[in-house]
């Protein structure tokens, strides 16, 4: 089961994937495996409703790491299905394996508590089935999609991804190609910049070579004048990218989300 919530005080997702905490390591070790899952309490994480798993990165970017560390309380409100619901941090996953999914944005949760968090109590989106290692893969598939034509898609593991990857690979590719011509058009208006400052200087420039200051000292001062130019344009083009990079990355967020493909 898989349901897409989103925090309050921040406009991104987070993917919540109900899982069987108590059979996922005979599906997927590493997503329970033991040095890349740190669990507070096993008890309360199959007890509460609310509790999930959550990466390292997520609880960084939502600033309660530290919290998390001390052995504080660690929760968090996010909207799901038009209501408010609190989620209680009870575990966090190593950055590998699912952990690098979705930017961190992922979370673990019981998959009977992530049914009445998506109000789909007693369904299942998906169902992971590990086939008898002496038996060939393409023979189980074969008697399970006999079986469930017409109820249910029968797939291997690796295709359920495989359209998410095109998708993602299309907007790396788009953002590559958007820096590279941001760094064409920055190249130019300080070409431009730098030239017309230049011109204006020129008759500046003339008199001090004229009162006899020597044409090295003259070019350090030109250079030295162009660096702080540049320096100035860095500081806000960074200034500029770090106010306008969270809409960016809401909107590729919501773009993902509306394009992701089920299985």
């Amino acid at each position: 089961v898989s349901v897409t919530v989103r925090l309050l005080d921040r406009d991104y997702p987070i993917n919540v994937v109900g899982v069987d905490l108590a059979a996922e390591e005979q599906v997927r070790p590493s997503v329970v495996e033991s040095k890349a899952v740190r669990i507070r309490d096993p008890l309360l994480l199959l007890a509460l409703p609310n509790a999930v798993v959550v990466t390292e990165e997520l609880l960084r970017r939502m600033g309660l790491l530290e919290q998390w560390k001390s052995g504080a309380a660690t929760d968090f409100k996010v909207r799901v299905l038009g209501g408010e619901r609190t989620l209680s941090v009870q575990g966090i996953l190593e950055p590998r394996g699912i952990a690098t999914a979705f930017g961190g944005q992922v979370a673990l949760m019981d998959v009977y508590a992530a049914q009445a968090l998506a109000d789909r109590t007693g369904l299942f989106d998906r169902i992971d089935i590990v086939p008898d290692p002496r038996k060939p893969v393409g023979d189980a598939l074969q008697a399970l999609r006999s079986r469930l034509a017409g109820v249910a898609t029968v797939q291997r593991a690796s295709g359920r991804s495989r359209s998410a990857e095109d998708l993602l690979a299309m907007i790396r590719r788009a953002a590559l190609l958007l820096v590279a011509a941001g760094v064409v058009v920055a190249s130019l208006l300080t070409y431009a910049a730098t030239t017309q400052w230049v011109d204006r200087q020129r008759r500046q420039l003339a008199t001090l070579r004229a009162v006899g200051m020597e044409a090295a000292r003259v070019r350090r001062m030109v250079l030295a004048e162009v660096a702080g130019l540049a320096m100035l344009g860095s500081v806000l083009g960074i200034v500029g990218g770090a106010l306008v990079s969270p809409a960016l990355l809401s909107m590729i967020s919501k773009f993902l989300e509306a394009g992701r493909v089920e299985p």
